[in-house]
């Protein structure tokens, strides 16, 4: 059994997520790729997790590939004896079961101004992909899907940049401040 220690803040490695799974580091980073996991922090070159948001993807990953528990490593807290883990991962599985699932949560077509273009999106997690994105201001949000967002590029398809960034001209801040006025 090896031993890792969590941060005061909560924040573990992606080689100690690896190893609190069961699985590869690479399989980590596929669940950051697909939003599964959100990046907590970025330090010194490293990434960081919340261990509770691992414990989440882990649980509902082990669901549908139906995964066999991983032997529990020993841990503890910055400066604090070993902790059982056992329990807060219950802690955490039974949490997870809480969480509304993905398709609970409603679309939005977004608009972010960064620089001199905007991007027309959409997603069902807004705080999150606001994390991701580069953006200097969130300009509006309309209720839909990628049917929306894909009338959105062709209506603006003459002040496309690159696939989903537009030039902000006149028609487009028109149509932007007709859904944040309402």
């Amino acid at each position: 059994m090896s031993h890792v220690t969590v941060r005061q803040d909560g924040l573990i490695t992606t080689d100690q997520a690896a190893e609190l799974c069961g699985v590869k580091r690479g399989t980590i980073h596929v669940w950051i790729r697909r939003k599964q996991v959100p990046v907590a922090k970025r330090e010194n070159g490293r990434v960081l997790l919340n261990l509770v948001d691992v414990a989440r993807a882990d649980h509902a990953t082990r669901k549908v590939a139906r995964r066999a528990p991983a032997s529990v490593p020993s841990w503890s807290l910055d400066g604090e004896p070993d902790v059982d883990l056992l329990p807060f991962l219950a802690a955490c599985d039974a949490e997870a079961q809480r969480v509304p699932p993905e398709q609970a949560r409603q679309p939005v077509v977004y608009y972010l101004r960064f620089g001199d273009r905007i991007k027309i999106g959409t997603t069902i997690g807004l705080p999150a992909r606001l994390d991701d994105v580069p953006h200097d201001m969130l300009l509006a949000t309309e209720p839909g899907g990628r049917e929306i967002e894909r009338q959105r590029h062709d209506q603006f398809a003459a002040l496309r940049i690159t696939r989903e960034w537009f030039r902000p001209d006149t028609p487009l801040l028109h149509h932007i401040a007709q859904i944040a006025h309402g």
